[in-house]
């Protein structure tokens, strides 16, 4: 049996590790995955159930599309992905609206080549995701746990329908 004493102090493993996952980073759960690939291909009994995306880098491309987790995923990095774009074009219209040197009519003239429907979509989505998000917050702060289960569904809602409206835009068809 081995000796889990370090210092007079009886040392969990798997604290030990959560210790240095957390400290570590990405780096570290990286290290972990890989640990864990090669007992499973080994056949260890000690080796976690894995999944193919708990397997190192092939998580990011793989997508088991026939669970609820995994659409979820899916369009969240595709509102996250849309949401950078808007951001981006949104302080690209900000400092237009700042530059003193453009008249008023080249100001509106740049902005509206900016402002597409997808910004205008995402313009809106973007207010009703931080209104989600103060009113989730406030609930929890009450601990509300319903409350704020039930916000965080319309936020999972507003993800699905705003990602369907913009690829349904994208593909012509509304």
């Amino acid at each position: 049996m081995m000796n889990n004493r370090f210092l007079g102090a009886v040392l969990n493993p798997s604290a030990v590790w959560y210790v240095l996952e957390q400290q570590g980073g990405g780096l570290a759960q990286l290290g972990h995955q890989i640990y864990n690939a090669g007992l499973a291909i080994m056949n260890d009994p000690d080796a976690e159930d894995l999944e193919a995306r708990d397997f190192p880098f092939v998580g990011k491309v793989y997508v088991d599309a026939g669970t609820d987790q995994s659409r979820m995923r899916v369009k969240s990095d595709k509102f996250w992905m849309y949401r950078q774009e808007y951001e981006a074009k949104d302080a690209e219209i900000k400092a237009i609206a700042k530059d003193r040197s453009l008249s008023l009519g080249e100001q509106a003239k740049r902005i509206d080549s900016i402002a597409d429907k997808e910004f205008m979509v995402m313009d809106d989505a973007v207010k009703h995701w931080r209104e989600l998000r103060k009113e989730k917050a406030d609930a929890e702060s009450d601990n509300d746990r319903m409350e704020a289960d039930k916000i965080d569904d319309d936020m999972k809602q507003l993800i699905y329908e705003t990602v369907d409206s913009l690829e349904l835009k994208a593909n012509g068809r509304k």
